[in-house]
């Protein structure tokens, strides 16, 4: 196992832990090493490389697709089945997850898809948050407003 060296930290190119294209498995960008254990340390155990430059508050933006948009005697939703197929680290990204109904996340099923950023937290709620309808004729998501039944209820699935 590599030793830090203090020296070198300050001359290193800054670097971070990057996650694989499959979105699964952490890796440092400098050389390949994956964190011991599943912790993301500051410094990468096998090269030293400084890690820090993270988001202090990581994000992640989530696209969660989900059934229908009823509204019930309460004007509560009515949302039937969901899935949250993916997350990405920008909305950018997951937004062209969307648009290009990539992998086909609407499985012929889903009509409704929202993307919402949540932190790093107990409990994550919502900080942001978009939504769209599917369109079959370019068998992609287009933006819609936010379903008013819709304003009580929080997409995230973990917690």
């Amino acid at each position: 196992m590599a030793v830090r060296n203090t020296e070198t930290d300050l001359t290193q190119k800054s670097s971070k832990w990057l996650i694989s294209s499959d979105g699964w498995y952490p890796y440092c960008f400098n050389c390949g090493t994956e964190p011991k254990n599943g912790v993301l340390s500051n410094f990468c155990p096998e090269c030293g490389q400084d890690m820090r430059n993270e988001p202090a508050d990581p994000h992640i933006f989530v696209v969660t697709v989900f059934e229908k948009c009823e509204p019930d005697e309460h004007n509560f939703a009515n949302i039937g089945c969901t899935r949250s197929p993916c997350f990405r680290p920008t909305f950018a990204e997951a937004e062209e997850v969307v648009k290009l109904n990539m992998c086909d996340i609407w499985e012929h099923c889903y009509d409704y898809a929202v993307i919402h950023e949540i932190g790093a937290e107990l409990y994550p709620h919502h900080h942001m948050r978009k939504f769209y309808k599917f369109n079959r004729d370019i068998s992609g998501y287009e933006p819609i407003e936010e379903p008013e039944c819709l304003q009580h209820i929080d997409f995230c699935g973990i917690g």
